[in-house]
């Protein structure tokens, strides 16, 4: 994907700046600056500059080089890491806060990884994640695909897009909970990413913003999950 390159990595962080300020609304109720934040999957910096700006202690790590030699020079310290056990940024237990934004998807083991944000938060820390969940349209597109083949074929192609993982949301909060967190706010609002997401985007996001909070049905394309290790 192209996402790995300067030019369009850095279009893509200011594209979604929109969730990324929706996402620290949210953080900043509960984990207030200045705190220590860690960005998992940082990319190019967007939301480590957006956190900046707010009075956060910011790092990040992505697994693309380039990405991380921009970080750099946005004067943030950063490194390349496969896994949030490989992070040698922070010793374990010191973190307040780490952020994993459409990163979740790439994780080859989703308990491992989760206990890993476990073990580097401090007890009361907090753990935000934007994810995806396209399972509906996948089996949306299975069954489509029975009827209009073309067209069940293009649902299921969006529906997988580059990611190598999806879970539905209420199975990822399962895994989340018995990775030791407390969840703390799960909802589909916040989690688009841009004004200038197409309209379908957008109006599947209101329609599973409204879902969610009336009948707990989860029916949009992601959520924003946010979750605390306990003090205890």
């Amino acid at each position: 994907m192209p996402w790995g390159r300067a030019d369009t990595g850095i279009q893509l962080s200011e594209f979604k700046t929109r969730m990324y300020r929706a996402v620290l609304a949210l953080v900043k109720k509960h984990c207030p600056p200045p705190a220590v934040l860690l960005d998992v999957g940082c990319s190019f910096g967007g939301f480590l500059t957006e956190a900046r700006k707010l009075g956060y202690h910011v790092a990040g790590s992505d697994i693309v080089p380039q990405a991380v030699d921009h970080v750099h020079s946005l004067g943030i310290p950063a490194e390349v890491s496969f896994s949030i056990r490989d992070i040698k940024l922070f010793e374990n237990g010191t973190l307040d806060l780490i952020t994993c934004l459409d990163c979740n998807y790439y994780w080859c083991d989703q308990p491992s990884e989760l206990r890993h944000a476990f073990v580097k938060l401090k007890r009361g820390g907090y753990l935000a994640m934007r994810v995806v969940d396209k399972s509906w349209m996948c089996t949306l597109g299975i069954k489509m695909s029975k009827i209009a083949p073309k067209i069940g074929k293009k649902v299921l192609k969006a529906s997988v897009n580059d990611h190598r993982f999806s879970m539905p949301v209420r199975s990822l909060l399962n895994v989340i909970q018995s990775s030791g967190f407390q969840v703390v706010y799960i909802s589909p609002r916040g989690a688009v990413h841009s004004h200038n997401s197409r309209w379908a985007v957008r109006a599947l996001f209101a329609l599973g913003s409204f879902l969610w909070a009336t009948s707990g049905i989860f029916m949009a394309p992601g959520a924003v999950i946010f979750a605390r290790k306990p003090v205890i």
